[in-house]
C-alpha cells in the first residue's frame, strides 16, 4: 500500500449541520405533532362512532313503529277504516322522517368531504330573505306562533351563495325555532348591513325553551342531541341540523354564532357581500 502523500491535506472536520439539542428538538417537535394527530384522529373517529350510534338508534325507532303497524294491521281480516287510516298517517309520518334523517346524513357527509357542488348565485339578499320570510307565514305549520320580519330597505346588497343551500340552512333555523317554542310564541327574522356594507347580518331568534349554558358551546357539533326536555313528544334527530348549517355557510364564507339567555334564543349568521350592483338582471 503506497504511503500517503505527505503534501496531501488531510479533510477538514466538518461541523454538524444541526447541534445535539436541536436535534432533541426537532424529535420532541415531531413526536408533538405525532401525538397531536393521533388523539385529532381518535376524536374524529369517536365522533364518528357517536354519530353511527345515534343515527342507528334514530333508525331504530321509526322502523319498528312502521314495522309493528302493518303487523298490526295484517292482523285484522277486515279493516275498520279510521284504524286504516290512523296506522297510514302514522307510517307515512315515520317514513318522512326517516328520508329527512337519509338526505341529512348524506347532504353533511357530501359537504365535509367537498363532494357537494356549490351552484352560486349573485341575488339580492334582503329580497330574498323577504320572499323567504313570507313563504314561512304562509305556512300553516307556524299558524299558532307570532311571526315578524325586520329588515333594512336594501336591495342593492349583493350576496354570492348556492340558493337552495341556503334554504336549507334556514329551513333548518326556523323548523327548530318551532319546535324549541310553545303557541303564541315569537319567531322573528332580522337582517342588518354592516356600516361598510362588507357583510350582511342575519338573525332568526324564538322565544320559548332556552339552551342551557351547558350546552351552547356544543350545539353545532355533529354528535349533539337536544335534551329530551327541550323537545317533549318530537322526533329528536340525531342532531345534524345545526351542524349541517354551519358547514354549507363555511362553504360559502359565512359564520353561524347562537346566543340563548333565559328563554329567548337567537342564530346570527353573518354573509359576505359583494361590491353594489346599480341593476339587476
Amino acid at each position: 500500500m503506497e504511503k500517503m502523500n505527505n503534501t496531501e491535506k488531510k479533510q477538514d472536520f466538518k461541523k454538524p449541520e444541526l447541534s445535539v439539542r436541536e436535534l432533541t428538538n426537532a424529535l420532541y417537535e415531531a413526536t408533538k405533532t405525532l401525538n397531536e394527530t393521533n388523539q385529532r384522529l381518535l376524536k374524529e373517529q369517536k365522533e364518528k362512532e357517536e354519530i353511527f350510534a345515534n343515527i342507528s338508534h334514530d333508525l331504530r325507532s321509526p322502523i319498528t313503529v312502521i314495522s309493528n303497524s302493518i303487523e298490526y294491521l295484517l292482523s285484522f281480516e277486515e279493516l275498520d277504516p279510521d284504524v286504516l287510516k290512523q296506522s297510514l298517517l302514522l307510517m307515512k309520518t315515520k317514513s318522512e322522517y326517516l328520508k329527512r334523517l337519509i338526505e341529512d346524513v348524506f347532504l353533511l357527509s357530501s359537504l365535509e368531504s367537498n363532494l357537494k357542488e356549490l351552484h352560486r348565485e349573485e341575488l339580492p339578499i334582503i329580497q330574498y330573505l323577504e320572499e323567504y320570510y313570507y313563504g314561512i307565514e304562509a305556512d300553516p305549520t307556524y299558524a299558532d306562533r307570532a311571526l315578524s320580519i325586520q329588515l333594512p330597505a336594501d336591495y342593492e346588497s349583493i350576496v354570492s351563495i348556492d340558493p337552495k343551500l341556503f334554504e336549507r340552512v334556514l329551513d333548518n333555523l326556523f323548523s327548530n325555532a318551532l319546535k324549541f317554542s310553545f303557541q303564541g310564541d315569537s319567531i322573528r327574522l332580522r337582517a342588518s348591513i354592516n356600516k361598510d356594507a362588507s357583510y350582511c347580518i342575519i338573525q332568526v331568534s324564538n322565544t320559548g325553551i332556552g339552551i342551557s349554558p351547558n350546552d351552547l358551546p356544543y350545539i353545532f357539533n355533529r354528535t349533539y342531541k337536544a335534551d329530551a326536555a327541550r323537545s317533549p313528544g318530537a322526533d329528536k334527530g340525531c342532531g345534524l341540523g345545526l351542524a349541517i348549517a354551519q358547514s354549507i355557510l363555511k362553504q360559502q364564507e359565512g359564520t353561524i354564532q347562537c346566543e340563548s339567555q333565559g328563554k329567548e334564543t337567537a342564530f346570527t349568521i353573518t354573509l359576505p357581500l359583494l361590491a353594489k350592483h346599480n341593476t339587476f338582471i
